[in-house]
């Protein structure tokens, strides 16, 4: 197998099993070393996880987090189509637009209460996710967020909201949606023909 130079050397953090050890400044490149990532382990001291980092990495099933990342850059997990679920430790502020985008087999992932915005089609065509609980810290759910969520039944969302874009929850049929009565979730279900329950 042939190799460039940069992807031959990216080789040297990713072990026999499949681990890739990211430290930040290297994201995965080329077709070959993507294909092989199965588990990624973030380093003790990475603060970002860039941009397009692990897009297209079908073979990644987990993902390891540390305290110290503190953003999660847009497209990041794109099409990371055998990620199961995801843990996001508290220190995450940001997480990017489209990060986890067309991730189908996305079952579960926690959103902590240190992020204040779900950007644009963050989780659109994450076909596989059933349940989402939005944390009190959140006061924005942008556009198409939640776009073709297909299996998604229940999403709970605080009365801090105050923003919800357009198609944030199109193409999801089996949706309900668990809201405060008087909030503005509450109101842009009733605009929005969504079903909705209030808790």
């Amino acid at each position: 197998m042939r190799l460039k130079i940069k992807e031959a050397i990216q080789f040297e953090d990713l072990s026999n099993s499949g681990v890739y050890y990211y430290d930040g400044t290297n994201p995965p490149d080329g077709y070959d070393l993507k294909e092989s990532i199965k588990k990624v382990i973030v380093k003790e001291g990475v603060t970002k996880i860039r941009e397009f980092s692990f897009q297209n990495c079908t073979s990644l099933t987990s993902i390891e987090i540390p305290d110290s990342v503190t953003k999660i850059g847009a497209v990041a997990f794109k099409d990371c189509t055998s990620l199961k679920s995801i843990t996001i430790p508290d220190s995450v502020t940001k997480i990017g637009a489209v990060a986890f985008k067309d991730c189908t087999s996305l079952k579960s992932i926690t959103i902590p209460d240190s992020v204040t915005k779900i950007e644009d089609s963050t989780f659109r065509n994450c076909t596989s996710l059933t349940n989402i609980i939005i944390p009190d810290s959140v006061t924005k759910i942008e556009d198409s967020t939640f776009q073709n969520c297909t299996s998604l039944k229940s999403i709970t969302i605080p009365d801090s909201v105050t923003r919800i874009g357009r198609w944030a929850f199109y193409a999801c049929p089996n949706l309900v949606v668990k809201c405060y009565e008087g909030s503005y979730a509450e109101q842009y279900c009733i605009d929005n023909d969504i079903d909705y329950e209030l808790i």
